[in-house]
């Protein structure tokens, strides 16, 4: 009984530091969050001055001498698209995706797929699940205008 105790020990050990180093990911990538959040909100605000003050000073322009005319659009903040990349990963997510298994064989399925995309490629797209709940979004968009009677044409 008492090796029992000692492996119990072990284990309750390993999870602890587990839990540990999880919590530290956690409150580090919420301190992140909450930094971006400031930043967007700090432009949100700096984009409503602009525009009371363009209101202000409203002028009406002929949108044929928008290009001729030096009026061209320049963004001032960069954006941040790269949020989920290899170098993102926080410690403990790295550590399972490292250990994770490599991915089976799909190559064999590739004479058996319509398209000319590889099965590898479909099955390791980071940008899957973003093209899916980008579709599912547009899909209950659609759903809701045509149960309010809304017709959109592109």
């Amino acid at each position: 009984w008492y090796q029992r105790r000692v492996r119990v020990i072990r284990q309750l050990a390993s999870l602890s530091s587990h839990a540990e180093t999880l919590f530290a990911d956690l409150f580090n990538e919420a301190s992140r969050t909450m930094c971006k959040a400031r930043q967007l909100e700090n432009r949100v605000k700096d984009m409503g001055a602009k525009v009371n003050g363009m209101e202000r000073n409203y002028q009406a322009i002929n949108l044929n001498q928008v290009d001729g005319e030096g009026f061209r659009y320049t963004r001032e903040v960069a954006v941040d698209q790269n949020v989920v990349i290899k170098d993102n990963r926080t410690p403990c997510v790295r550590e399972r995706y490292t250990a994770a298994e490599l991915p089976p064989p799909l190559q064999v399925m590739d004479n058996l797929w319509d398209s000319e995309k590889k099965t590898m490629h479909l099955y390791t797209d980071p940008h899957y699940f973003g093209k899916v709940w980008m579709a599912k979004m547009q899909q209950e968009y659609d759903r809701q205008n045509k149960r309010k009677g809304r017709v959109i044409t592109e």
